[in-house]
Protein backbone atom coordinates (compact mmCIF):
# COMPACT_ATOMS: atom_id res chain seq x y z
CA UNK A 1 0.00 0.00 0.00
CA UNK A 2 1.58 2.93 -1.27
CA UNK A 3 1.67 6.56 0.94
CA UNK A 4 -2.12 8.05 -0.26
CA UNK A 5 -3.66 5.06 -0.22
CA UNK A 6 -2.42 4.80 3.32
CA UNK A 7 -3.28 8.29 3.92
CA UNK A 8 -6.87 7.62 2.27
CA UNK A 9 -7.67 4.12 4.43
CA UNK A 10 -6.34 6.11 8.09
CA UNK A 11 -9.50 8.86 6.69
CA UNK A 12 -11.91 6.48 6.82
CA UNK A 13 -10.87 5.68 10.13
CA UNK A 14 -12.64 7.37 13.89
CA UNK A 15 -10.62 9.89 15.74
CA UNK A 16 -10.84 7.37 18.53
CA UNK A 17 -9.13 4.00 16.15
CA UNK A 18 -6.34 6.73 15.08
CA UNK A 19 -5.92 7.15 18.81
CA UNK A 20 -5.91 3.59 19.55
CA UNK A 21 -3.05 3.42 16.70
CA UNK A 22 -1.03 5.92 18.09
CA UNK A 23 -0.76 4.30 21.30
CA UNK A 24 0.26 1.09 20.05
CA UNK A 25 3.12 3.29 18.01
CA UNK A 26 4.08 4.95 21.26
CA UNK A 27 3.63 8.40 19.52
CA UNK A 28 1.40 11.23 20.82
CA UNK A 29 -1.98 11.21 20.49
CA UNK A 30 -2.78 14.91 20.41
CA UNK A 31 -4.02 17.39 17.84
CA UNK A 32 -6.91 17.50 15.40
CA UNK A 33 -7.80 14.10 13.09
CA UNK A 34 -5.32 15.68 10.07
CA UNK A 35 -2.70 15.98 12.57
CA UNK A 36 -3.43 12.15 13.71
CA UNK A 37 -3.05 11.14 10.07
CA UNK A 38 0.05 12.92 9.17
CA UNK A 39 1.56 11.19 12.15
CA UNK A 40 0.95 7.51 10.96
CA UNK A 41 1.61 8.25 7.69
CA UNK A 42 5.04 9.35 8.83
CA UNK A 43 5.62 6.91 11.14
CA UNK A 44 4.56 4.09 9.35
CA UNK A 45 6.47 5.40 5.82
CA UNK A 46 3.82 4.20 3.20
CA UNK A 47 3.89 0.39 3.42
CA UNK A 48 1.52 -1.16 5.71
CA UNK A 49 0.68 -4.50 4.59
CA UNK A 50 3.14 -6.66 6.17
CA UNK A 51 2.16 -8.98 9.24
CA UNK A 52 3.25 -7.32 12.10
CA UNK A 53 1.11 -4.09 10.76
CA UNK A 54 -1.44 -6.08 10.52
CA UNK A 55 -1.80 -7.53 14.16
CA UNK A 56 -1.43 -3.97 15.68
CA UNK A 57 -4.49 -2.65 13.04
CA UNK A 58 -6.25 -5.79 14.63
CA UNK A 59 -5.97 -5.31 17.95
CA UNK A 60 -6.32 -1.28 17.60
CA UNK A 61 -9.75 -1.92 15.94
CA UNK A 62 -10.38 -4.33 18.91
CA UNK A 63 -9.33 -2.11 21.47
CA UNK A 64 -11.62 0.79 20.30
CA UNK A 65 -14.52 -1.45 20.15
CA UNK A 66 -13.96 -3.18 23.59
CA UNK A 67 -13.73 0.06 25.07
CA UNK A 68 -17.32 0.89 23.07
CA UNK A 69 -18.92 -1.63 23.63
CA UNK A 70 -17.72 -2.08 27.80
CA UNK A 71 -18.91 1.96 27.93
CA UNK A 72 -22.32 1.06 26.58
CA UNK A 73 -23.18 -2.41 28.38
CA UNK A 74 -22.27 -0.36 31.50
CA UNK A 75 -24.61 2.49 30.98
CA UNK A 76 -27.55 0.52 29.21
CA UNK A 77 -27.44 -1.99 32.61
CA UNK A 78 -26.94 1.14 34.85
CA UNK A 79 -30.03 2.78 33.34
CA UNK A 80 -32.29 -0.67 33.63
CA UNK A 81 -31.26 -0.55 37.48
CA UNK A 82 -32.81 2.54 37.96
CA UNK A 83 -29.90 5.19 37.64
CA UNK A 84 -30.82 8.22 38.01
CA UNK A 85 -31.00 10.79 35.07
CA UNK A 86 -28.37 12.75 36.58
CA UNK A 87 -26.03 9.48 37.06
CA UNK A 88 -26.68 8.49 33.97
CA UNK A 89 -25.48 11.78 32.33
CA UNK A 90 -22.46 12.05 34.55
CA UNK A 91 -21.23 8.36 33.20
CA UNK A 92 -21.99 9.01 29.76
CA UNK A 93 -19.74 12.34 30.15
CA UNK A 94 -17.18 10.32 31.58
CA UNK A 95 -16.86 7.98 28.59
CA UNK A 96 -16.91 10.52 26.07
CA UNK A 97 -14.30 12.43 27.67
CA UNK A 98 -12.03 9.27 27.99
CA UNK A 99 -12.78 8.44 24.09
CA UNK A 100 -15.11 5.80 24.81
CA UNK A 101 -17.68 7.23 22.90
CA UNK A 102 -17.54 9.68 20.38
CA UNK A 103 -19.20 13.12 20.99
CA UNK A 104 -21.91 12.18 18.97
CA UNK A 105 -22.61 9.24 20.61
CA UNK A 106 -22.86 10.80 23.61
CA UNK A 107 -24.99 13.70 22.75
CA UNK A 108 -27.74 10.13 21.46
CA UNK A 109 -27.96 8.80 24.42
CA UNK A 110 -27.96 12.13 26.83
CA UNK A 111 -31.21 12.89 24.60
CA UNK A 112 -32.68 9.55 25.42
CA UNK A 113 -32.16 9.78 29.14
CA UNK A 114 -35.38 9.62 30.78
CA UNK A 115 -37.30 8.15 27.72
CA UNK A 116 -38.53 4.57 26.75
CA UNK A 117 -36.18 4.00 23.78
CA UNK A 118 -33.21 4.65 25.95
CA UNK A 119 -31.57 1.16 25.82
CA UNK A 120 -32.71 1.12 22.05
CA UNK A 121 -30.41 4.39 21.55
CA UNK A 122 -27.81 2.36 23.08
CA UNK A 123 -28.43 -0.89 21.21
CA UNK A 124 -27.81 1.52 18.05
CA UNK A 125 -24.69 2.75 18.64
CA UNK A 126 -23.20 -0.97 19.71
CA UNK A 127 -25.01 -2.15 16.11
CA UNK A 128 -23.71 1.00 14.35
CA UNK A 129 -20.14 -0.29 15.50
CA UNK A 130 -20.29 -3.55 14.24
CA UNK A 131 -21.27 -4.97 17.84
CA UNK A 132 -23.86 -7.41 19.18
CA UNK A 133 -24.86 -7.92 22.68
CA UNK A 134 -25.56 -11.15 24.28
CA UNK A 135 -28.39 -12.11 26.82
CA UNK A 136 -30.76 -9.92 28.75
CA UNK A 137 -30.36 -9.49 32.39
CA UNK A 138 -32.11 -12.25 34.23
CA UNK A 139 -31.96 -14.83 31.61
CA UNK A 140 -31.12 -18.43 32.73
CA UNK A 141 -28.75 -19.73 30.21
CA UNK A 142 -26.07 -22.65 30.19
CA UNK A 143 -22.75 -21.08 31.64
CA UNK A 144 -19.92 -21.03 28.86
CA UNK A 145 -16.17 -20.51 29.63
CA UNK A 146 -15.60 -18.80 26.65
CA UNK A 147 -17.70 -15.91 26.18
CA UNK A 148 -18.92 -15.32 30.44
CA UNK A 149 -17.34 -14.64 34.18
CA UNK A 150 -19.11 -15.76 36.81
CA UNK A 151 -19.48 -14.28 39.99
CA UNK A 152 -17.73 -16.17 42.99
CA UNK A 153 -16.76 -19.92 42.26
CA UNK A 154 -16.97 -20.62 38.59
CA UNK A 155 -19.35 -23.59 37.56
CA UNK A 156 -19.14 -26.40 35.30
CA UNK A 157 -19.55 -25.90 31.65
CA UNK A 158 -23.29 -25.89 30.74
CA UNK A 159 -24.21 -25.42 34.41
CA UNK A 160 -27.49 -23.43 34.62
CA UNK A 161 -26.57 -19.61 35.51
CA UNK A 162 -28.25 -16.11 35.40
CA UNK A 163 -27.41 -13.36 33.89
CA UNK A 164 -26.35 -10.49 35.74
CA UNK A 165 -24.51 -7.95 32.78
CA UNK A 166 -24.81 -8.77 29.34
CA UNK A 167 -21.57 -9.18 26.74
CA UNK A 168 -20.44 -8.56 23.76
CA UNK A 169 -18.65 -9.95 20.49
CA UNK A 170 -17.82 -8.00 17.09
CA UNK A 171 -16.93 -10.14 13.80
CA UNK A 172 -12.89 -11.12 13.70
CA UNK A 173 -11.62 -8.02 12.26
CA UNK A 174 -9.28 -10.79 10.05
CA UNK A 175 -12.47 -12.88 8.88
CA UNK A 176 -12.08 -15.39 11.37
CA UNK A 177 -15.02 -16.24 13.20
CA UNK A 178 -15.96 -13.78 16.34
CA UNK A 179 -14.21 -12.00 19.24
CA UNK A 180 -14.95 -11.45 22.42
CA UNK A 181 -14.83 -7.62 23.68
CA UNK A 182 -17.51 -7.84 27.05
CA UNK A 183 -17.44 -10.99 28.56
CA UNK A 184 -21.24 -11.34 30.08
CA UNK A 185 -21.26 -11.42 33.94
CA UNK A 186 -23.36 -14.47 35.80
CA UNK A 187 -24.16 -15.65 39.19
CA UNK A 188 -25.57 -18.69 40.02
CA UNK A 189 -28.95 -19.47 38.43
CA UNK A 190 -31.99 -19.70 41.51
CA UNK A 191 -33.35 -22.91 42.80
CA UNK A 192 -36.63 -22.72 41.69
CA UNK A 193 -37.66 -26.75 42.80
CA UNK A 194 -37.91 -25.79 46.63
CA UNK A 195 -41.12 -23.28 46.41
CA UNK A 196 -42.62 -20.87 44.08
CA UNK A 197 -40.35 -18.24 45.87
CA UNK A 198 -36.83 -19.10 44.97
CA UNK A 199 -34.30 -19.52 47.08
CA UNK A 200 -36.45 -18.87 50.15
CA UNK A 201 -35.26 -19.79 53.55
CA UNK A 202 -37.62 -20.34 56.36
CA UNK A 203 -36.42 -17.11 58.33
CA UNK A 204 -37.38 -15.19 55.16
CA UNK A 205 -40.81 -16.76 54.25
CA UNK A 206 -41.92 -16.68 58.35
CA UNK A 207 -40.87 -12.57 57.56
CA UNK A 208 -44.18 -12.49 54.91
CA UNK A 209 -46.28 -9.56 55.91
CA UNK A 210 -50.16 -8.83 54.71
CA UNK A 211 -48.52 -6.04 53.63
CA UNK A 212 -47.76 -7.89 50.28
CA UNK A 213 -50.24 -7.36 48.55
CA UNK A 214 -50.24 -3.85 48.75
CA UNK A 215 -46.54 -3.85 48.18
CA UNK A 216 -47.59 -5.46 44.75
CA UNK A 217 -49.27 -2.53 44.18
CA UNK A 218 -46.89 -0.48 44.97
CA UNK A 219 -44.48 -1.70 42.97
CA UNK A 220 -45.41 0.37 39.69
CA UNK A 221 -44.61 3.88 41.72
CA UNK A 222 -40.85 3.07 41.95
CA UNK A 223 -40.48 6.29 44.26
CA UNK A 224 -42.83 4.55 46.79
CA UNK A 225 -41.80 1.35 46.47
CA UNK A 226 -38.34 2.82 47.08
CA UNK A 227 -39.07 4.55 50.04
CA UNK A 228 -40.73 2.07 51.23
CA UNK A 229 -37.52 -0.56 51.47
CA UNK A 230 -34.63 2.16 51.86
CA UNK A 231 -36.58 4.59 54.51
CA UNK A 232 -39.84 3.23 55.38
CA UNK A 233 -41.23 -0.06 57.08
CA UNK A 234 -39.95 -2.56 54.57
CA UNK A 235 -35.61 -1.21 55.62
CA UNK A 236 -35.98 -3.21 59.41
CA UNK A 237 -37.01 -6.68 57.34
CA UNK A 238 -33.75 -6.76 55.66
CA UNK A 239 -31.27 -4.13 56.81
CA UNK A 240 -30.61 -6.32 59.82
CA UNK A 241 -30.23 -9.47 58.96
CA UNK A 242 -26.69 -11.38 58.60
CA UNK A 243 -27.21 -11.16 55.12
CA UNK A 244 -28.83 -7.93 53.72
CA UNK A 245 -28.69 -7.82 50.40
CA UNK A 246 -29.75 -12.03 49.99
CA UNK A 247 -32.93 -11.32 52.16
CA UNK A 248 -33.85 -7.67 50.18
CA UNK A 249 -33.29 -9.77 46.97
CA UNK A 250 -35.61 -12.89 47.88
CA UNK A 251 -38.21 -10.07 49.37
CA UNK A 252 -38.00 -8.45 45.85
CA UNK A 253 -38.29 -11.94 44.15
CA UNK A 254 -41.96 -12.26 45.65
CA UNK A 255 -43.36 -9.18 43.27
CA UNK A 256 -43.94 -10.41 39.54
CA UNK A 257 -43.66 -6.86 38.55
CA UNK A 258 -40.23 -6.67 39.53
CA UNK A 259 -37.92 -7.45 36.51
CA UNK A 260 -34.45 -7.87 38.07
CA UNK A 261 -34.78 -7.78 41.50
CA UNK A 262 -30.69 -8.46 41.94
CA UNK A 263 -30.20 -5.40 40.39
CA UNK A 264 -32.82 -3.54 42.83
CA UNK A 265 -31.70 -5.14 45.66
CA UNK A 266 -28.10 -4.16 45.02
CA UNK A 267 -29.06 -0.39 44.25
CA UNK A 268 -31.41 0.04 47.26
CA UNK A 269 -28.23 -1.29 49.08
CA UNK A 270 -26.26 1.05 47.46
CA UNK A 271 -28.34 3.68 48.66
CA UNK A 272 -29.17 2.53 52.27
CA UNK A 273 -25.17 1.63 53.70
CA UNK A 274 -22.93 3.51 50.57
CA UNK A 275 -21.49 0.67 49.57
CA UNK A 276 -21.97 -1.96 46.82
CA UNK A 277 -22.99 -5.70 47.71
CA UNK A 278 -19.20 -7.06 48.61
CA UNK A 279 -17.52 -4.15 48.62
CA UNK A 280 -15.11 -3.40 51.28
CA UNK A 281 -14.85 -0.58 53.14
CA UNK A 282 -12.94 -0.86 56.05
CA UNK A 283 -13.81 -2.91 58.21
CA UNK A 284 -16.97 -3.65 56.35
CA UNK A 285 -19.59 -3.47 59.30
CA UNK A 286 -22.30 -4.32 56.97
CA UNK A 287 -20.69 -7.74 56.50
CA UNK A 288 -21.41 -10.08 53.67
CA UNK A 289 -23.99 -9.60 51.37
Amino acid sequence: MDTESARDALDLRKVPELKALLKAEKLPVSGRKRDLVDRLVDHLGGPTGDAEQSARDRQATLDTARNAAEALVDIDTMARNGGSDRALSQRIDTYARTGALTEAEADQLRAAIGADNFQQAASTILASRGTTTHHNVGDVIPFDPQTMRAQGDRPEAGTPVQVVKPGASMPDPDGDGTVTLVPTVVMDAPDTSRSTVPDEDDAVRADYTEDDELLRAMAVDGDEFQAYWTRGEGLARWSTKPHPWRTLRRLLRRHPGIRDPEGLASHYFKIVFHMWPGERKGDNPVGPG
